[in-house]
Protein backbone atom coordinates (compact mmCIF):
# COMPACT_ATOMS: atom_id res chain seq x y z
CA UNK A 1 0.00 0.00 0.00
CA UNK A 2 1.13 3.60 -1.15
CA UNK A 3 1.27 6.55 0.84
CA UNK A 4 0.01 10.26 -0.64
CA UNK A 5 2.95 11.59 1.46
CA UNK A 6 6.71 11.36 -0.36
CA UNK A 7 8.60 12.66 2.63
CA UNK A 8 7.55 9.48 5.52
CA UNK A 9 9.48 7.20 2.92
CA UNK A 10 12.66 8.74 2.51
CA UNK A 11 15.73 8.29 4.83
CA UNK A 12 16.52 11.52 6.99
CA UNK A 13 20.30 12.86 7.31
CA UNK A 14 21.36 12.92 10.80
CA UNK A 15 24.29 14.94 12.25
CA UNK A 16 27.11 13.63 13.91
CA UNK A 17 26.83 14.83 17.74
CA UNK A 18 29.90 14.04 19.58
CA UNK A 19 29.28 12.10 22.63
CA UNK A 20 30.40 14.57 24.67
CA UNK A 21 27.53 16.51 24.12
CA UNK A 22 25.02 13.58 23.78
CA UNK A 23 25.95 12.75 27.60
CA UNK A 24 25.90 16.46 28.74
CA UNK A 25 23.29 16.19 31.65
CA UNK A 26 25.01 13.71 33.39
CA UNK A 27 28.22 15.45 33.61
CA UNK A 28 29.28 16.48 37.16
CA UNK A 29 30.19 20.41 37.28
CA UNK A 30 33.13 21.73 35.39
CA UNK A 31 35.91 24.19 37.60
CA UNK A 32 38.11 24.78 34.95
CA UNK A 33 40.87 26.94 36.99
CA UNK A 34 41.76 23.44 38.37
CA UNK A 35 41.57 21.10 35.51
CA UNK A 36 45.65 21.06 35.20
CA UNK A 37 46.24 20.74 38.50
CA UNK A 38 43.54 17.86 38.54
CA UNK A 39 44.80 16.40 35.45
CA UNK A 40 48.49 16.13 37.33
CA UNK A 41 46.71 14.62 40.29
CA UNK A 42 44.53 12.04 38.00
CA UNK A 43 48.04 11.15 36.17
CA UNK A 44 49.55 10.54 39.88
CA UNK A 45 46.69 8.16 40.64
CA UNK A 46 46.62 5.97 36.94
CA UNK A 47 50.70 5.65 37.84
CA UNK A 48 50.16 4.91 41.64
CA UNK A 49 47.46 2.02 40.47
CA UNK A 50 49.56 0.73 37.18
CA UNK A 51 52.12 -2.30 36.83
CA UNK A 52 55.36 -1.34 35.19
CA UNK A 53 56.19 -3.75 32.70
CA UNK A 54 57.03 -7.46 33.81
CA UNK A 55 60.73 -6.63 32.68
CA UNK A 56 60.83 -3.12 34.66
CA UNK A 57 59.79 -3.94 38.14
CA UNK A 58 60.86 -6.28 41.02
CA UNK A 59 58.54 -8.88 42.21
CA UNK A 60 57.82 -6.39 45.15
CA UNK A 61 56.34 -4.07 43.01
CA UNK A 62 52.98 -5.71 41.41
CA UNK A 63 50.01 -3.99 42.44
CA UNK A 64 47.43 -6.49 42.65
CA UNK A 65 43.78 -5.85 41.74
CA UNK A 66 42.54 -5.62 45.72
CA UNK A 67 45.35 -3.07 45.94
CA UNK A 68 44.35 -0.85 43.08
CA UNK A 69 40.93 -0.71 44.39
CA UNK A 70 42.00 0.38 47.93
CA UNK A 71 44.76 3.06 46.58
CA UNK A 72 41.84 4.45 44.27
CA UNK A 73 39.12 4.23 47.07
CA UNK A 74 41.74 6.20 49.71
CA UNK A 75 42.92 8.67 47.49
CA UNK A 76 39.28 9.88 46.12
CA UNK A 77 38.65 10.07 49.39
CA UNK A 78 41.70 11.69 50.72
CA UNK A 79 41.29 14.66 48.25
CA UNK A 80 37.61 14.85 48.78
CA UNK A 81 38.69 15.37 52.39
CA UNK A 82 41.25 17.93 51.67
CA UNK A 83 40.08 19.70 48.27
CA UNK A 84 36.43 19.24 47.44
CA UNK A 85 36.96 22.04 44.60
CA UNK A 86 40.05 19.78 43.06
CA UNK A 87 38.18 16.50 43.62
CA UNK A 88 35.26 18.32 41.24
CA UNK A 89 37.61 18.93 38.56
CA UNK A 90 38.98 15.50 38.76
CA UNK A 91 35.80 14.07 38.37
CA UNK A 92 34.80 16.29 35.37
CA UNK A 93 38.06 15.64 34.13
CA UNK A 94 37.11 11.90 34.43
CA UNK A 95 33.25 11.87 32.59
CA UNK A 96 34.76 13.80 29.83
CA UNK A 97 37.93 11.60 29.27
CA UNK A 98 35.55 8.83 29.17
CA UNK A 99 32.54 10.00 27.13
CA UNK A 100 35.07 11.56 24.55
CA UNK A 101 36.67 8.22 24.38
CA UNK A 102 33.37 6.83 23.41
CA UNK A 103 33.09 8.30 19.45
CA UNK A 104 36.67 7.04 18.60
CA UNK A 105 37.89 4.20 16.69
CA UNK A 106 39.60 1.22 17.90
CA UNK A 107 42.84 2.22 16.48
CA UNK A 108 42.50 5.68 17.54
CA UNK A 109 41.35 4.28 21.60
CA UNK A 110 44.64 2.18 21.45
CA UNK A 111 47.02 4.63 20.37
CA UNK A 112 45.57 7.25 23.15
CA UNK A 113 45.80 4.46 26.06
CA UNK A 114 49.47 4.04 24.75
CA UNK A 115 49.93 6.97 25.35
CA UNK A 116 48.80 7.33 28.17
CA UNK A 117 50.88 4.40 29.75
CA UNK A 118 54.10 6.22 28.84
CA UNK A 119 53.00 9.15 31.03
CA UNK A 120 51.88 6.79 34.15
CA UNK A 121 55.61 5.06 33.64
CA UNK A 122 57.46 7.94 33.53
CA UNK A 123 55.31 9.71 36.34
CA UNK A 124 55.77 6.21 38.07
CA UNK A 125 59.78 5.71 38.33
CA UNK A 126 59.91 9.79 38.61
CA UNK A 127 58.37 8.75 41.77
CA UNK A 128 60.05 5.61 42.88
CA UNK A 129 63.49 7.97 42.35
CA UNK A 130 61.91 10.37 45.25
CA UNK A 131 60.73 7.61 47.21
CA UNK A 132 56.95 8.71 46.73
CA UNK A 133 55.93 4.99 46.08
Amino acid sequence: MKTASKTSNTRRKRSFVPAVERHRLSAPPRVRHREREARRWLDELGARMTNLAFWERRPEDYVSLKDKFRIHTAMWKKLERADPELCASARWLTWYESTSELDLTYKQWGDRACRRVERWRTIRKGMQRAGLI
